[in-house]
């Protein structure tokens, strides 16, 4: 196979098969790769092709050219051991068998989740099972993004905690050990890896070790008995054109070449000596090859007890090239015979080789060699004209080079049997040159040995001077060319499979063609083709030739001339046709004999000189034409043929309805054939009328089903009385205006009578959708309807809650159905992909059901996956909680009818129907300005204006006459009408019980014009009175019956004012109960909401004709949000200029603190309307003075501007809104749109413009969609869409020129106003301004600064001035100077002024634009190097050249640098017993990190970190956590832009519920808007946020001050003194209390103590 390759070079992918005893150790991917190396010098040259030597992989084994010294361990990076810290290592790699998709990439997607994780546990598994894993603690998955050739890579970070041996874990080990566990990089888990794509903190090594390839590969396959070998065999097919069909495997063309090739091939080798062994051959692909060619690619198979010395891929080449006449036919195909490989095995044909007679040409006499020469001519520009073979340029240009290459030959050494050459066309080649296609043509005469592709290829370089001028011409001098096969015809042409095409091709001179006519998809495209195919078939089939004619048909309709057709058919003979009888000359003089001379086809008139048959063509002579041929057409002997198409919208169509041997196709063809009969007969026309007849019936829009009649009149007409207009007034006419044929029901825009048609006006059909099921594995695509699920905007969002919510119901309910059936072996899984509208209110479920590929297709197949899903569903009517439309379902279009009472043929009663009836009202709303907004279905003016209009028609029709089957309206969209009007439309139903004679569009258009006083009011709406249709009725309303005075007094109705109101409460959740109107929850919110409107409007200053408010439903706003909706009624005597819009919206306003408070609800201030009114909230608290008058609006004119750029190419990056480079040319183009606008005649009311999108135009160009407004005094009569039209165009050079950028000018519209620009009009040549390096875009920066000593003057702005080049010439050089000489000069490669504009105080502001390459051998450029470059190298910004700059004034791609700010010290709560922290790591982006910020002391650490304490702080309080929040602080910062570790506190026990690490991280993420901005100062990267939970705080963790242990230590010894103190005391008492006893034994021996007492 081959794929592109850079630098339009060829990538060539290559199987090579070994048998399966091969020895691991001998035959594996490296010795493979080293084996091809050293026999190809080095990868170099292979035979006669050169290779990219850095190009070779062998089952994705690489090997780059060693660096000449071993890249060094560098530890010195490793970020130092920190308390308290892990070290992380920065793990990417790609992996090959993981594709890449939107859903990997969103890392809130299911399949996110997954595959992280899952390749999360095998790293953490690897690491945790390696030498390294005592300090290991987790791997974690950051992101997947893109890699070469469609893989994926892989960005992870593994963690080791902070006491590791710097020696022991460090990137080189982390690298090893991952490299030692997945077998030299090339598995992990059942993921296959890029051996060359491991990355760890940046170190890599890129030359393989020696011992590095395991045992066994991965690739290797086991060996298996019985698995057959397989020959991968691909050669070019000359006769065989390739086309879109031929590429679509799901085609009929594909399957039959497909089928018949492989027949061919599986014929040869069963005829082959080696066909003992043989299996069979098929085709998989077809692909281009040069020259229109087609390449085959086959794989055929043998078995596995194949002698290897008898079946190798030089026997199969060789046996295929003996029985192919040395490759040359297969079949009836004629082959290339130098393309033959298999499984890479060539061999090239020499010239030597060729034989001089060529036997596949039948009749040598009669044929001539054709060679295709091709080659570049390089100074020859590429114009349109060039392009064009009809003009005189081109013919001047393809004359002088066919007159050059005649003579170049005719001196050549081959000259003897040389023709002569002729140019086919002219084509773009590279940029600006031009690629000719020529073709050179020499007698059959020619010797082969001496004329061949070789010889004429030298012949050619040797006479251009080696392929370097041809005359006047510079040719490329490798673009040469020579194919030398010729497309000759085999020599048995009629022994073939497939039957005779022939290409009819002419012109048709009375049908003019038109977009329509050019897609086959449209009715009018389907009509002519029919009647073209129709004459064609009748022609052929009473021809002399009709024995082998089969059909033709109408492949396409092209532009001829200026106003004519072209028709493209083909017309097939069967393959027993005599080659003498049937060929293109024979089919040439048919078409001629028959067409009077190639005048007349049918009702259709030729260009007799248009005729060409497979490129065989007479030239008419001018004295035969007969001009008075054309002026009798209806003179003919056949009798006119009238093609009638029209739909049926109440017969579904059937495989059997399209089956004409079915007996429901032929009862459905008799009824539809007797009622035209009939039809015509009764008719005024009916005096030549003969019958009519059916010829088939097709799809129509999703449900209704097409028919294609014929329709026969005699030829005798007059062709004034019967024509196609006649034809199709008669069919309207007799059936209603195009409404019913006898039972059946028609769409009344769909008749065709000889593809003449007259639109009705009607509502949109919905596109039908087709899905392509993927066959590997097993995909079932389920479709059914849901009755009682309601679709809505939010359901269809796939990004929204609603959708995820239902979409995992069903999925669920789906994959519990077939877990549980009897085909649960094999199946995997359901999910939805998508829902959308069926019938009215239902919503249709596009689901697919997978089952592995190992299921047998006999049991797992569209049937019985149907018929499962049936029976399961109690026969399709409920699926868990939801209602089934029992005759929605549908497999892979498999269907089976439910039976049912109903006959299928059509009803006599066509109203008896089971969906109601819809009727399609449309009007105009002339006191309706038409917006942007109002136009969005989503936004709340939009919502507001429909619920007003749907309330006020659904009250009209519940009101009248035909109220007794009424049901509802509802607006379904707003559109211009006019200049400044609004037209509705809407549809209103009844019930199918409704009697026809009351309810249709008559009575239902009388019902609302009685209703509406004439069209004139519709509630506070006034209306155009001529603008109602109901189902395209339309009564005219005569002139004399509008009265003048209508709308002085709009207000004196009978009935009371309605005020619809509609505003958003933010503190009142919305819940299923509070948007039930049954619901407790509901009738209390209702009445409290009433009640507080009541209060406030009887309170108010219009309260005297203040009837009541009532709330009508709830509904989601933003997220969180509830909307209201709300009517408030007036009596009918209010006077207007008291009570109206902006009366009720400023009262309302005014008693509600400007749209902030209503009673205990908090309100939206922006979101209040009135009968769609709104007031924008200016930024002060002023308010807007606003007009007395009500339909003066206070919203600005928008005017869409779009317009295409030629020299801006559209990029990823260019589409998104949130980029750089999005902004950056948003700004420039705003910039040069406004400058425009406010020095034009129309600047007086001017506001501004502003870019909302670009987009894709044409192939390489930009569409830019911009709005333009101007303040609503403006006058109409001065600024329209015409005026601006005008302005622009004038102002832009006629449109060509939009500053430095280039536009398209026949581009531009103002509100879809555009003027065609005169064909003489050259297109101007379109700059390409970003030139490819080496196959890669370049890396554009916009650059802005301002240059304080350059005063700002107009002449800045023209690009012609003087002053403009020679300023615009300084800056340029000052900034190219700058660069080159800076630390990126190695990637920087120009810069280019966008723009000069005036900057403050007179200063001028510099738009530049610098590129720089995108090449991955080089450094990754930034905008933050970009910036840093231009600060250091310019005195930080203050002086450029001679230029001084303001300091404050650089940005690049929006990128500024922040000043330091010195934020006081915060004090912060202390941390309490039990507060939860979370630790929350962040990067910030547009810091960089300095060696100051590793001291924890200096002003530069201490400010960031009391800003981020301070940001974080303000987040949280204000977000749901705030009531538990407690503090933050910073605990680290380190390199990587500015990474930051944070601890947030939380107190759990004033938390309303419980606080967890995902809702920390939401509130973070929402705080910061979605992880991009830290209270608008700090940038943050989006992915970067990571929160993690650690334990509570508890008090064996509180750390105790050392001035508290003293405290402590001296309180402990003060208590042990004082208890040793008492203790004594205690002794001391007591010792004393006994000294006074009577004791005896106490005193000494002598004393004695008498016993008398002493008083």
């Amino acid at each position: 196979m081959e794929s592109p390759a850079d630098d339009a070079d060829r990538r060539v992918y290559a199987i090579c098969a070994f048998r399966n005893d091969s020895d691991p150790q001998e035959v594996n991917r490296v010795t493979v790769y080293r084996t091809f190396r050293d026999n190809t010098e080095n990868i170099s040259t292979l035979g006669q092709h050169t290779l990219d030597n850095n190009s070779l992989y062998v089952n994705g084994y690489h090997e780059t050219t060693p660096l000449p010294t071993t890249l060094p361990t560098v530890t010195t990076t490793q970020p130092p051991s920190v308390e308290g810290k892990t070290i992380e290592f920065n793990v990417t790699f790609v992996i090959t068998n993981l594709e890449l998709t939107e859903d990997l990439q969103n890392s809130s997607s299911s399949l996110y989740n997954s595959v992280s994780n899952n390749i999360s546990y095998q790293l953490t598994a690897l690491y945790n099972k390696s030498n390294i894993n005592a300090r290991f603690s987790d791997c974690k998955v950051v992101s997947f993004s893109p890699a070469d050739d469609a893989n994926t890579r892989v960005y992870a970070i593994c963690t080791f905690r902070n006491d590791s041996d710097p020696q022991e874990v460090n990137r080189v080990t982390v690298y090893r050990t991952f490299r030692d566990n997945t077998e030299n990089i090339s598995t992990l888990g059942q993921h296959t890896l890029d051996n060359n794509s491991l990355y760890v903190n940046g170190y890599h090594e890129t030359t393989p070790l020696p011992t590095t390839l395991p045992t066994v590969t991965t690739t290797q396959p086991p060996s298996v008995e019985g698995k057959p070998i397989e020959f991968n065999v691909t050669f070019v097919i000359t006769n065989l054109e390739l086309t879109e069909d031929l590429q679509n495997s799901s085609s009929s063309l594909y399957n039959s070449v497909s089928n018949n090739i492989s027949y061919q091939l599986t014929a040869l080798y069963n005829k082959s000596n080696i066909n003992a062994r043989f299996s069979d051959c098929k085709v998989v692909s077809f692909s281009p090859a040069d020259d229109a060619n087609t390449r085959v690619y086959a794989i055929c198979t043998f078995r596995n007890d194949s002698d290897p010395q008898q079946v190798n891929r030089v026997t199969v080449y060789r046996t295929f090239r003996d029985n192919t006449e040395n490759i040359s036919t297969l079949g009836q195909y004629m082959l290339d015979n130098n393309s033959l490989y298999v499984n890479d095995y060539h061999e090239l044909i020499f010239s030597s080789t060729i034989s001089p007679i060529m036997s596949t040409t039948p009749n040598p006499e009669t044929k001539t060699l054709d060679f295709n020469v091709t080659f570049i001519i390089t100074n020859l520009a590429p114009t349109t004209t060039l392009q064009d073979s009809t003009t005189a340029l081109y013919k001047s240009a393809a004359n002088i080079i066919a007159f050059q290459l005649d003579s170049l030959f005719n001196n050549s050494n081959i000259n003897t049997t040389f023709s002569s050459c002729r140019v086919i066309s002219l084509s773009l080649a590279n940029i600006d040159d031009i690629g000719v296609y020529a073709i050179c043509t020499f007698r059959n005469n020619s010797a082969a040995q001496e004329v061949n592709k070789v010889t004429v290829y030298h012949e050619f370089r040797d006479n251009t001077d080696s392929i370097s001028t041809l005359g006047s011409y510079l040719l490329d001098n490798n673009s040469l060319y020579v194919n030398a096969v010729s497309p000759v015809v085999s020599t048995t042409p009629n022994l073939q499979t497939e039957p005779f095409d022939f290409n009819v091709t002419f012109i048709i001179t009375n049908l003019i063609l038109t977009e329509t006519l050019q897609s086959p998809n449209s009715a009018l495209y389907k009509s002519a083709a029919n009647i073209i195919t129709h004459q064609m078939n009748n022609l052929f089939s009473n021809s002399k030739i009709n024995r082998t004619f089969s059909s033709c048909r109408v492949r396409s309709f092209s532009l001829a001339n200026i106003e004519d057709t072209s028709v493209d058919a083909v017309c097939t003979f069967r393959n027993d046709s005599n080659p003498q009888k049937v060929n293109k000359v024979t089919v040439y003089h048919t078409f001629r004999d028959n067409t009077k001379s190639i005048s007349t086809l049918g009702a259709y008139l030729l260009d007799s000189n248009s005729l060409y048959v497979n490129g065989y063509h007479e030239f008419v002579p001018s004295s035969t034409m007969s001009p008075i041929m054309s002026t009798i057409p209806n003179l003919q002997t056949e009798p006119f043929d009238f093609n009638v198409t029209f739909v049926i919208t109440n017969l579904a169509l059937t495989a059997t309805l399209q089956s004409p041997s079915s007996a429901l196709y032929k009862s459905a063809a008799n009824i539809i054939a007797y009622q035209m009969n009939n039809l015509f007969t009764n008719s005024k026309i009916n005096r030549t009328f003969s019958s009519c007849r059916v010829r088939s019936f097709s799809l129509a829009n999703i449900e209704d089903t097409s028919v294609d009649a014929v329709c026969t009149f005699r030829n005798d007409s007059n062709p004034q009385e019967v024509n196609k207009v006649t034809v199709y007034h008669t069919f309207r006419d007799n059936t209603k205006s195009i409404s019913t044929l006898g039972a059946y029901l028609l769409d009344s825009n769909s008749l065709y009578v000889n593809d003449y048609h007259e639109s009705v006006p009607s509502s949109t059909v919905l596109p039908i959708v087709s899905t392509t099921p993927n066959l590997q594995p097993f995909d079932f695509n389920v479709t059914f309807i849901v009755t009682n699920l309601a679709l809505t905007a939010t359901l269809q969002s796939s990004s929204s809650a609603l959708y995820k919510s239902a979409a995992n119901i069903i999925a669920f309910q789906m994959n519990n159905l077939f877990s549980n059936s009897k085909i649960n072996r094999t199946f995997l899984s359901c999910k939805v992909r998508s829902f959308s509208l069926a019938n009215i209110e239902d919503t249709s479920v596009d689901a697919v059901c997978i089952f592995g590929n190992k299921s047998d297709p006999q049991k797992v197949n569209k049937v019985t996956v149907y018929r499962t899903f049936r029976d399961n569903t109690k026969s399709i009517s409920t699926l868990g909680a939801y209602s089934l439309d029992a005759n929605s379902l549908y497999i892979n279009d498999y269907h089976e009818s439910v039976p049912s009472s109903i006959s299928p043929t059509a009803s006599t009663t066509p109203d008896m129907q089971t969906k109601p009836f819809d009727f399609n009202v449309t009007f105009i709303v002339i006191n309706l300005a038409l917006t942007a907004t109002l136009q969005s279905s989503s936004s709340a003016l939009y919502k507001s204006a429909a619920n007003i209009i749907t309330y006020q028609m659904t009250k009209l029709f519940t009101n009248s006459k035909i109220n007794r089957t009424f049901l509802s309206c509802e607006v379904h969209s707003f559109s211009l009408a006019n200049i400044e009007d609004t037209s509705v439309d809407a549809v209103c139903s009844f019930r199918n019980d409704s009697n026809p004679q009351q309810v249709n569009k008559v009575t239902v258009y009388h019902t609302f014009r009685d209703n509406t006083k004439d069209i004139s009011t519709l509630g506070a709406y006034s209306l155009d009175h001529t603008s109602l249709y109901v189902n395209d009725y339309h009564e005219s309303v005569p002139s004399s019956t509008v009265s003048p005075t209508m709308s002085a007094t709009p207000n004196l109705q009978t009935k009371p004012f309605d005020f619809n109101v509609t505003f958003i409460i933010t503190n009142l959740a919305l819940t299923a109960n509070l948007q039930s109107s049954t619901s407790a929850l509901y009738n209390s919110a209702a009445n409290i909401i009433a009640y507080q409107l009541n209060n406030l409007f009887t309170n108010s200053k219009i309260n005297r004709t203040f009837s009541s408010c009532r709330v009508r439903s709830f509904s989601r706003a933003n997220i969180k949000d509830t909307s209201v909706d709300i009517v408030c009624s007036f009596r009918n005597d209010s006077d207007p200029l008291e009570v109206n819009k902006v009366t009720i919206y400023h009262t309302f306003r005014d008693k509600t603190k400007g749209i902030s408070t209503l009673g205990a609800y908090s309100l939206d201030h922006t979101s209040l309307y009135v009968n769609d009114y709104h007031e924008s909230i200016p930024s002060s608290t002023i308010s807007p003075t606003v007009s007395t008058t009500p339909n003066l609006q206070t919203k600005s004119f928008d005017f869409n501007v779009t317009f295409i750029i030629t020299n801006l190419v559209l990029t990823a990056n260019l589409q998104s809104s949130t980029s750089p480079l999005y902004k950056s040319a948003a700004s420039i183009i705003a910039y040069q749109l406004n400058n425009l606008f406010t020095n034009s005649k129309i600047d007086r009311t001017f506001s501004s413009c502003r870019v909302r999108s670009f987009s894709l135009a044409n192939i390489e160009d930009t569409s830019v969609d911009a709005v333009c407004s101007f303040r609503n005094d403006s006058n109409p009569l001065e600024v329209n869409k015409v005026t601006v039209y005008h302005t622009l165009r004038d102002n832009t050079k006629s449109i060509s020129t939009l500053g430095a950028y280039s536009l398209d000018h026949t581009s531009l519209y103002v509100n879809d106003y555009h003027e065609s620009v005169p064909s003489s009009t050259e297109k101007p040549v379109v700059i390409v301004t970003q030139s490819p390096n080496k196959g890669t875009r370049s890396i554009d920066f916009n650059v802005t600064f301002t240059i304080s000593n350059l005063t700002f003057i107009p002449d800045l702005q023209n690009l012609n001035s003087s002053p403009y080049k020679a300023t615009s010439s300084h800056v340029i050089n000052s900034l190219r100077s700058l660069y080159r000489n800076s630390e990126i000069n190695k990637e920087f490669l120009h810069c280019k002024l966008a723009s000069f504009r005036p900057g403050n105080e007179g200063n001028t502001t510099v738009e530049a634009i610098c590129s720089f390459k995108n090449n991955p051998n080089v450094n990754e450029v930034d905008r933050v190097t970009v910036y840093n470059e231009f600060r250091d190298n310019t005195e930080k910004i203050t002086a450029l050249g001679i230029y001084a700059l303001i300091e404050d004034s650089l940005y690049v791609d929006g990128y500024q640098e922040l000043k330091p700010t010195v934020t006081p010290t915060i004090t912060l709560p202390a941390i309490r017993e039990g507060d939860l922290p979370f630790e929350l790591n962040f990067t910030i982006i547009n810091r960089n990190f300095t060696e100051a910020l590793n001291d924890t002391n200096s002003p530069e650490y201490q400010s960031i970190t009391a800003n981020i304490t301070r940001m974080l702080s303000g987040l949280f309080k204000k977000s749901s956590l705030k009531k538990s929040y407690r503090t933050s602080k910073v605990i680290g910062l380190r390199r990587g832009s500015v990474k930051c570790t944070c601890l947030s506190y939380f107190n759990p026990d004033d938390a309303n519920e419980l606080v967890t690490a995902e809702k920390v991280r939401k509130e973070f993420a929402t705080g910061t808007n979605a992880t991009n901005l830290l209270g608008n100062v700090y940038q943050l990267k989006p992915n970067s946020l990571t929160v993690e939970a650690k334990a509570p705080i508890s008090d064996s963790k509180v750390e105790i001050p050392y001035w508290g242990i003293i405290l402590i230590v001296l309180g402990i010894l003060l208590i042990l003194f004082l208890f040793i103190l008492g203790a004594l005391l205690i002794a001391l008492c007591l010792k004393k209390k006994h000294q006074g006893f009577y004791n005896m034994m106490q005193n000494p021996a002598g004393f004695y103590f008498p016993h008398q007492k002493f008083y």
